[in-house]
């Protein structure tokens, strides 16, 4: 029996490979990016604990929403509404950040080992 495979070309290749998926935190990490800094909070201490928190919630991402989330990072587009969150972001903690997310695997790894 032959599968039907027609659904996978009703887009030009461009627009199916620019498309982003939800990830399970979705909502959470919005509110992370959203949140405003504590009256009487520096900025600076503001923005690093925005990373901190944004850094246990990616901890909890499975490794494939890890993955998307980190693919969504790289490519930007403007109909994604965290990817433009995350652009916000001074290049070095888009760096630290982008690093923690393509380290999933291997910290997966390292909890399944204790």
């Amino acid at each position: 029996m032959k599968a039907n495979i027609d659904f996978l070309f009703e887009q030009p290749e461009e627009e199916r490979a620019l498309a982003w998926h939800s990830v399970k935190l979705e909502a959470e990490i919005l509110e992370t990016f959203a949140a405003s800094s504590a009256p009487g909070e520096r900025l600076e201490l503001a923005f690093r604990r925005k990373e901190h928190e944004l850094k246990l919630l990616f901890d909890r991402l499975s490794i494939a929403d890890a993955r998307e989330l980190h693919r969504r990072f790289t490519l930007m587009l403007p109909s994604d509404p965290i990817a433009s969150r995350f652009g916000r972001l001074i290049g070095e903690r888009r760096a630290r950040l982008l690093a923690f997310l393509a380290d999933a695997r291997r910290r997966q790894s390292l909890k399944n080992t204790l």
